[in-house]
């Protein structure tokens, strides 16, 4: 059952203007009862037998898959779909060297061990009977059923060549117009006199191609790379192996640190992950980039939060390797620590969270800052992420899931791209409610207009994105920002520089800005 909902934004974004009633999203009985017969063998109107509903305007149809005697020349009901379904599983089963009798029109293809790789097979055959299509396919329609159901509306003609000549093909679909750009309603404010801009007031990191930010844009100007062989005091990338990853932007003096300075004894020191460390650095360069002083965090009383991205925990394998060697360390590598250390040492009595969401972490640390910041939890926040390959552990287990490039180039949205090149990097930014920091008279960087976060959900495999899911989140990004996407003239993307993940983001983005008017471009992408 399908149930409209009324008043609310977006319930009139439907892409089949030509099945519902003009001036309408709803669907007219007739129509309902043509679209069930292209689907379906058996179609029965229960209100054709009943006077009070018929009189009404009401109706109840029942569908039925199933075998229906057709007339010579005449294509049955369903004939489309079922001939899909057949198709589907006769390809899979070959593909994937199983029996077709094992294969259900409802279960997910991962199910089947159906991986990134099988998926491009599956496609190249795909191909050599209906054309081009979409790679991205596969990951939108994670079924037999949900796939058979695109070819049977997209590609009926050539199912029917494929079925033979006895019955006359069915005309191609009229081509579905370009979804356009969505009309964004006025985003709600949450707090009357604050708004939710949120205000950008300090920045500060470390990258491979810099110690501060004014070094990395300088570096990025002069065209240096800061990819490097892995250096020397971390490990030998040749007693790795033939093969092992070698490549990695790498910062320079991560076990360096003036422990004095924070009233850290040497020896506690010693015992925290260097990303800990790196991190309360980093925490006090971005409030003195902002100007913030201990006296205005006083002024503030101390409400305010800190929220940290991280996913790295190699200092524990190098404390294991130490006590193998019969070295005596309590050296940890717990996430909690480095948010905490931050509030501790400042006296911040805001939220103060370490965020583990993988490459998304110091994206998500900083969206659940301006949440915070617009619930009124915090009054100001610090936020960030840090990561750090300490351990060679890192690269094997993003090697062995085929994630890492064997070379010294990540070939985003590129022919030949073998997958991304990893590095570190550690950076915070000081952000305050927009209107509270105009009227404090704080410096402004820039301004977060909005922002959203969500999950892949089921895909056909455990780290297979979802195109679907990704142009949801963009497209609430800009609907939380009340931005028109027309507007929008620059996107930096993930780009991961695989085969698989590259398309994935596309086909979301392009879901998410609506395709663009044909021949026409508007917006560039890094």
């Amino acid at each position: 059952a399908v149930v409209t909902f009324g008043l609310t934004p977006g319930w009139w974004a439907f892409e089949d203007a030509e099945n519902r009633i003009p001036g309408s999203p709803l669907v007219a009985r007739e129509r309902w009862r043509e679209l069930f017969a292209g689907l379906f063998s058996r179609v029965h109107d229960l209100a054709a037998g009943h006077p009070l509903l018929a009189r009404g305007g009401q109706s109840v149809l029942v569908a039925e898959a199933g075998p229906v005697d057709s007339a010579p020349g005449h294509e049955e009901p369903g004939a489309p779909r079922r001939d899909a379904v057949a198709y589907v599983k006769g390809l899979l089963a070959r593909v994937l060297k199983i029996d077709q009798a094992r294969l259900s029109e409802d279960a997910s293809f991962d199910v089947y061990g159906l991986d990134s790789l099988g998926v491009l097979d599956v496609n190249r055959e795909l191909e050599k009977d209906f054309g081009r299509l979409p790679s991205t396919l596969l990951f939108e329609h994670l079924t037999i059923g949900a796939l058979a159901t695109y070819f049977a509306r997209e590609h009926a003609a050539a199912l029917s060549r494929m079925r033979g000549p006895a019955v006359p093909a069915a005309p191609e679909p009229a081509p579905r117009p370009a979804p356009q750009p969505f009309a964004l309603p006025s985003p709600a404010r949450p707090r009357e006199g604050e708004g939710g801009d949120i205000a950008i007031l300090g920045v500060a990191g470390r990258y491979p191609l810099g110690a501060t930010i004014d070094e990395v844009w300088e570096s990025l100007e002069a065209g240096r790379s800061g990819i490097r062989l892995v250096p020397a005091e971390r490990w030998d990338w040749r007693a790795e192996g033939e093969g092992a990853p070698r490549w990695g932007g790498f910062l320079q003096g991560v076990d360096r640190f003036d422990s004095l300075y924070f009233g850290i004894s040497p020896r506690e020191a010693a015992a925290m992950d260097p990303q800990e460390r790196l991190f309360l650095e980093t925490a006090a360069a971005v409030l003195e980039d902002a100007g913030f002083t201990r006296r205005h965090l006083s002024a503030l009383g101390s409400e305010v939060g800190v929220f940290v991205g991280v996913m790295a925990g190699d200092y524990e394998w190098l404390a294991a390797e130490a006590a193998a060697r019969g070295l005596v360390t309590d050296a940890h590598a717990a996430h909690w620590p480095i948010a905490n250390r931050v509030s501790y040492f400042f006296d911040l009595k805001g939220p103060s969270l370490a965020v583990d969401t993988a490459c998304s972490s110091s994206l998500t640390a900083i969206h659940l800052a301006c949440e915070s910041l617009r619930r009124g939890e915090c009054r100001a926040a610090i936020a960030g992420g840090v990561n750090l390959i300490l351990h060679p552990v890192h690269f094997r287990r993003l090697a062995r899931a085929g994630m890492l490039s064997p070379g010294e180039r990540c070939r985003s949205f590129g022919a030949g791209a073998d997958g991304f090149v990893d590095g570190e990097g550690v950076g915070a930014v000081l952000l305050k409610p927009l209107a509270r920091a105009l009227a404090d008279g704080d410096p402004i960087r820039g301004v977060i207009r909005g922002s959203a976060i969500n999950a892949g959900g089921k895909t056909s495999g455990f780290t297979v994105p979802s195109p679907v899911a990704q142009g949801d989140l963009v497209t609430a990004a800009l609907r939380s920002a009340g931005v028109d996407p027309r507007t929008v003239t620059y996107v930096e993307a993930h780009g991961t520089g695989t085969s698989l993940g590259d398309p994935v983001e596309i086909a979301g983005l392009t879901r998410a800005f609506g395709g663009g008017a044909p021949g026409r471009s508007w917006c560039a992408i890094g």
